[in-house]
Order: structure tokens, then C-alpha cells, then sequence
């Protein structure tokens, strides 16, 4: 509620934050003050729901606004409060409920064989921990195993790799509590471990763990910062042009900087959109669960800059990007830099056959089933 109040009272309807946004401009001549205002008087109409939902939650408008106003914030705080009034049905999202036994994620790696070794994972004390993320979990096990080799060449065989979820698509549904519950379990873990040194690869993990980062020595690292410094540098695809889609959650470019140190030797162009300005790639905001189509349409636009600068080949550094905009393009033209660095390709076209293949015949009514009686899950060694 006082995230909602304080949008109201901060927000003076300038509409800056409708210039680079097509769900603002396409939202009658209402402000996102306007938008909390409903929310908090319980009289949200459609119009306010479809906004609500389909917002990417890509921290765009909060980057234009003069004013400090938590945007994103305030969205995710509406959808918490109109999901308590039953108007968003939460039971949408019951696959990403990363904080229960079965979730789409658990369900992947128990149906199909992951290129990770158990010995690979942590069980006992590790000075570094490699968090790769849930979707290069799934779609990049060999990226894993091989990012994990170069942390060992460099760091010694005290590395291990947790396979936990960061709990940021509770966060997005806006289930706060539930998120910042799971966020304490995590880091818990993590602190349990001996841990002093967390390295991350997905740059919507590396910023939940830097907000949700407790009292500790643990210190918060990219990888691809790391490799940066190391001096390693990604070999040229080939001999045209590479753009750089920069992540919604990376506005301030630590990682972005990185990335494009590491692809210094190509030749690359910048989008009209990139850094600060970037804009999403479909994936943002969980908006796949309510409009598809609507994620494609992102898809498109984003491929269609690079497109414009005349680059033959999109790098992205988060593997949900790489596949949203890889599903929407000639999967061969994107490419996640960890498959530049290791000449490794990833099968997005069998990564999605193999999600469709678990809800199919009889494993398909068993994972239904296993969602629907889902329980929240206790924590226990990074597995």
C-alpha cells in the first residue's frame, strides 16, 4: 500500500514515461499515478488489468521518469494487490512457483539427464559458488559444466554450483512475501556453505542477489566480469557485424561492459536501443503466462533493430533472452556469449520440444498432477 501511495503522490502525469513505452501510449491519456489510484481504491477496470499484467516489468519507465517514481515497483505491488482480490488468478503462475516442490524447473530436471555430474553441486563447504540460473540451467548444462572448469582453473577445485532459482519470478507475479522468504532460504544456504565468493551468470539473478543480499562477507560477482578481467576474449562468430541486446535488469551496464569487453575483437554496432535505453526482448514480467503473442510482438521489434544496424549476430547474456528472441528469428543470428565462448551451440528448438514432451501422455497427466498438489517445498542442499 505504500508503494501504491507513494506513486500517487510522487507521479505529476508529465507522460515521460509513455515515450518509449507502447503499453503506456496505448493506455488512453491515464499515468501510472492514475493507474495506483484504482488499484488502491479496489476499482481496477480491464483496461487497468491488461496493463497490470502485460507490463514487461522492464524498469524502462523508471529510467525516463524525472520524479523517482517506482514504476516496475508499483506494478508488481498492483498485481500483489489485485491477485488478493481474485482478479488476476495466481493459479496462471503455479509452474513458476519456485518456492514449491514442482515447478517447471524441478519437473525438467527430474524428467530429463543434465550434462552436470553430482559431484559438480554443492554439498558440503565451497569458497565459490557458480549460480548459473534456471534457464541456462536447462537449456546450457554443458555452458555450466565448462563456465564452472574456467572458475576451477582459476579458483581451484573449492567451486561448486547450486541449481536454485533466485526467486525473482515470484517476485515479478507479485508474490512479495513468498519471494523474500524463498530469497532468505537461498542465501541461507549459500551462507551455510562457507561460501565467500558467489559468481552468477544471468544478470536477472545477479541483481536479486545484490537486492537480497544479507549482512555477510559474500561477496557478488559476474562472470563475465571475471572473465573480462581475466583477458579472455570471445572469437568473431564470423566476419559481419554483432549488436549486444543488454538485459532489462542491467540498466546501469555492469555486465553489459563486460560483455562487449569480452567480444572486443569483433565488430560491433549498437541498437537504437541499448544500456539504459534498452527495451525487452518478450520475456520480461512473466507476460508469456497471459499473452504469448504479445511476447512475440517484443521479440520481433527487438530483432527488427538489430536488423537495422545491419548485424548478423545478436550476443545476449541471459539465456531467457537468447531463447525468446531465438524462437522469433534464425536461432543461428542470436547467440548467448557463452556459446561464442566455448563454441558450444544451444538447441532451442529441442530445449522446446523437450518442455512440451513434459506435459504429453502419461507423463504429461503425472506433472499436471505433481503442479497441482505442489507444496511448498523445505530448503535442502544445492541440488
Amino acid at each position: 500500500m505504500d508503494v501504491l501511495q507513494d506513486t500517487i503522490e510522487r507521479c505529476l502525469h508529465c507522460q515521460q514515461c509513455k515515450t518509449a513505452c507502447r503499453r503506456l501510449q496505448a493506455f488512453d491519456k491515464r499515468s501510472p499515478g492514475d493507474v495506483a489510484r484504482v488499484v488502491l481504491n479496489g476499482q481496477a477496470d480491464e483496461k487497468v488489468l491488461d496493463f497490470v499484467m502485460k507490463c514487461s516489468l522492464c524498469s524502462l519507465c523508471n529510467e525516463l521518469c524525472s520524479y523517482g517514481v517506482d514504476i516496475r515497483g508499483m506494478v508488481t505491488y498492483a498485481r500483489n494487490s489485485l491477485m488478493n482480490e481474485g482478479l488476476i488468478d495466481q493459479e496462471c503462475y503455479r509452474h513458476l512457483w519456485v518456492d514449491h516442490d514442482w515447478n517447471l524447473f524441478t519437473l525438467f530436471r527430474a524428467s530429463y539427464w543434465l550434462d552436470i555430474t553430482y559431484q559438480d553441486l554443492v554439498k558440503n563447504n565451497c569458497e565459490v559458488l557458480f549460480f548459473p540460473g534456471c534457464m541456462l540451467t536447462l537449456e546450457g548444462p554443458d555452458l555450466i559444466r565448462r563456465a564452472a572448469q574456467w572458475l576451477r582453473s582459476a579458483y581451484g577445485d573449492e567451486v561448486g554450483i547450486s541449481l536454485q532459482c533466485c526467486g525473482e519470478p515470484l517476485d515479478q507475479m507479485g508474490q512479495k512475501e513468498r519471494a523474500k522468504a524463498y530469497s532468505q532460504g537461498v542465501w541461507e544456504q549459500i551462507v551455510q556453505a562457507g561460501t565467500r565468493t558467489l559468481v552468477t551468470s544471468c544478470p536477472t539473478c545477479h541483481a536479486r542477489m545484490m537486492e537480497t543480499r544479507p549482512n555477510c562477507d559474500v561477496q557478488v560477482h559476474s562472470l563475465y566480469q571475471l572473465m573480462a578481467e581475466s583477458g579472455l576474449r570471445a572469437p568473431a562468430p564470423g566476419s559481419g557485424k554483432i549488436t549486444v541486446h543488454d538485459s532489462c535488469s542491467d540498466r546501469e551496464g555492469l555486465i553489459g561492459r563486460a560483455v562487449r569487453e569480452l567480444l572486443r575483437d569483433c565488430n560491433l554496432v549498437e541498437m537504437e536501443h541499448h544500456g539504459k535505453e534498452t527495451i525487452c526482448c518478450g520475456s520480461g514480467g512473466l507476460v508469456s503466462s497471459v499473452d504469448p503473442d504479445l511476447c512475440a510482438e517484443r521479440a520481433l521489434r527487438r530483432l527488427k533493430e538489430a536488423e537495422d544496424v545491419g548485424a548478423e549476430t545478436c550476443v545476449t547474456y541471459c539465456m531467457s533472452c537468447s531463447h525468446r528472441l531465438a524462437a522469433r528469428g534464425v536461432p543461428s543470428s542470436v547467440r548467448h556469449i557463452l556459446e561464442l565462448i566455448f563454441n558450444k551451440t544451444v538447441e532451442h528448438k529441442e530445449f522446446d520440444q523437450l518442455v512440451h514432451g513434459l506435459f504429453q501422455g502419461e507423463r504429461g497427466e503425472e506433472n499436471f498432477l505433481r503442479l497441482q498438489n505442489s507444496s511448498p517445498s523445505s530448503f535442502r542442499p544445492h541440488e
